[in-house]
C-alpha cells in the first residue's frame, strides 16, 4: 500500500510538471500573438503615415503648384498690364515699330518658357522624392511583411505546439482525475483495513477480558476446591488422628490384656505347682 502511495504522488508530480510545461508554453503562445499584433499595429501606423506623407506631399506639391500659378498668374498680369499698356501706346501711334513687337514677343516666349521650365523641375523633383519614398516604404514593407510571415510560421509552430499541449492538458486532467480516484479508492480501503484492525482489536480486547474473566473464575473455582479440599484433609486429618489414638488406645488395651492374661498364666502355673 505504501509503495501504492508512493507511485500515485509521483504521478501527481509528473502531472504537476506537465501543467507547467503547459502554462510555459501558454504564456509563450500569449507573448508571440501580442508581438504580432504590436507588428500588425506599428505596419497600420507605417501605412497610415504613408498615406499621410503622400497626401502632405500632394498637399504641398499642389500648394507649390498653386503657389507657382499664382506667381505664373502674377506675372502674367503684369506682363499682361505691360502689352495693355503698350498697346494702349501704340494706339496712340501710327504705327508700332517692329522692334518693339520683336522684343514683346521674345519677353513673352522667354516668360513663358521660364514658367514651363520651372514646372518640369518642380514635377521632376516631386516625382522623385515621391519615388523614393514610396521605395522606402516598399522595403519596409517587405522587411514587416518578411516579419509578419516569420511569426505566422511561429504561430502555427505555437497553434501545434498548443493543440498538443492542449491533449498533454487532457491528459493531465484524465491522469489527475484517475489519481483522484484511486486516492479515493485507496481512502477507502485504508478506512476499511483500519475499520478491521479496530475491529481485530476491539475483538481481541473482548477474548483478553473473557479469557481474564474465565481466569479468574477458573482461579476462584480453582481456591474454592483448595479450601474444599484443605478441609477436607483438615477432616481426614483429624479423623486420622482420632483413629490413631483409638487404635493406640486398643494397642494399650490389647497389651493390658495381654499382660493379665500372661499373669494369670503365670498365677495358674505357681498354683499349680504348689498343689
Amino acid at each position: 500500500m505504501a509503495n501504492e502511495i508512493c507511485l500515485l504522488n509521483n504521478q501527481d508530480g509528473t502531472t504537476s510538471d506537465r501543467s507547467t510545461n503547459t502554462d510555459s508554453l501558454l504564456k509563450q503562445l500569449i507573448e508571440t500573438k501580442m508581438k504580432l499584433a504590436k507588428l500588425e499595429e506599428e505596419k497600420y501606423i507605417m501605412l497610415k503615415k504613408s498615406e499621410i506623407s503622400e497626401k502632405l506631399k500632394t498637399v504641398n506639391k499642389d500648394k507649390r503648384k498653386e503657389l507657382d500659378v499664382l506667381e505664373i498668374e502674377t506675372e502674367t498680369k503684369k506682363l499682361v498690364q505691360t502689352i495693355v499698356n503698350k498697346v494702349e501706346y501704340l494706339r496712340n501711334l501710327d504705327q508700332p515699330p517692329e522692334s518693339w513687337q520683336r522684343e514683346l514677343s521674345a519677353q513673352i516666349m522667354q516668360q513663358f518658357e521660364k514658367f514651363s521650365l520651372r514646372r518640369q523641375e518642380q514635377d521632376d523633383f516631386f516625382l522623385q522624392q515621391s519615388q523614393e519614398t514610396i521605395k522606402i516604404l516598399r522595403a519596409k514593407l517587405n522587411e514587416f511583411e518578411k516579419t509578419i510571415s516569420s511569426l505566422d510560421h511561429i504561430v502555427k509552430e505555437q497553434n501545434t505546439k498548443l493543440k498538443s499541449c492542449a491533449e498533454m492538458k487532457k491528459l493531465c486532467e484524465k491522469e489527475k482525475d484517475l489519481l483522484k480516484k484511486s486516492n479515493m479508492i485507496l481512502a477507502k480501503e485504508k478506512a476499511f483495513y483500519m475499520e478491521n484492525e479496530r475491529r481485530k482489536v476491539e475483538d481481541k480486547l473482548k477474548i483478553a477480558d473473557q479469557l481474564k474473566n474465565i481466569t479468574m473464575i477458573k482461579e476462584r473455582q480453582s481456591n474454592e476446591e483448595a479450601e474444599k479440599l484443605r478441609m477436607k484433609l483438615l477432616d481426614l486429618t483429624k479423623k486420622f488422628i482420632d483413629a490413631k489414638r483409638k487404635l493406640a488406645n486398643i494397642e494399650e488395651e490389647r497389651q493390658r490384656n495381654e499382660t493379665r492374661i500372661n499373669i494369670e498364666k503365670q498365677l495358674r502355673i505357681i498354683k499349680s505347682g504348689n498343689r
